[in-house]
């Protein structure tokens, strides 16, 4: 609130003043003397100069992307499968996933015998060879 409406003085003025008039400064003397007076401090130095690399300032390397999968996994509700049409459902689906489980075993059994058969061929190549 300005002084000119209530006719008074600002109080905040008046304690700014009082502020300042409290604080003394320090001659320039007393300064010296305190330096003079602090004794020195024998250590290691600290003003030997280092190499600081771009790499010591640089922060870590941002996250990369994550991978990208194209897979659409269905997602599943819990039913009662006693309804003819769910339970159909199911059964289907339940039966095509058997049948390819199935065929990666087919698939990994043939790829498994496959190598073997490879090894042994090579196998008794190498023995013919060093009769």
């Amino acid at each position: 609130m300005c002084s000119s409406v209530s006719d008074r003085t600002n109080p905040d003025e008046e304690e700014k003043q009082h502020i300042n008039a409290d604080v003394a400064s320090p001659s320039v003397s007393s300064e010296k003397e305190i330096i003079n007076h602090i004794p020195s401090i024998l250590g290691p130095s600290t003003s030997k100069s280092f190499a600081v690399t771009h790499q010591d300032i640089l922060p870590y390397p941002k996250a990369q992307k994550r991978k990208i999968t194209n897979r659409d996994y269905q997602k599943r509700k819990t039913m009662i499968v006693t309804d003819a049409p769910n339970k159909n459902k199911t059964e289907q689906k339940h039966k095509q996933r058997e049948e390819k489980k199935g065929q990666k075993q087919e698939k990994a059994t043939f790829k498994a015998e496959r190598a073997l058969l490879v090894r042994q061929t090579e196998q008794s190549i190498r023995r013919n060879r060093g009769k």
